[in-house]
């Protein structure tokens, strides 16, 4: 099996490269902790990125903020029949 390489606009390479944290609430916002998870490219298995280990707290935030806007939609108020 062979496997092909491609040549990343260095547009997305410049954005592979950027510390990438978290984004809630809609806004993006720092983890708890430094942790760092590895994007991994499915097609090589190269490691292309990280990402902000969300904590338990982080993934708390999260789901509220989430809830409170499913609230405060059409889908949240209505009523089924």
């Amino acid at each position: 099996m062979s496997t092909s390489q491609i040549a990343l606009l260095a547009s997305v390479q410049q954005f592979l490269d950027r510390q990438h944290g978290l984004y809630i609430d809609g806004a993006p916002c720092a983890a708890q902790s430094d942790n760092r998870l590895t994007v991994w490219d499915p097609a090589t298995g190269q490691a292309i990125a990280t990402t902000a280990d969300a904590s338990p707290a982080d993934v708390d935030r999260a789901v509220m903020s989430a809830w409170r806007a499913f609230c405060r939609s059409p889908l949240g108020r209505a009523h089924p029949g």
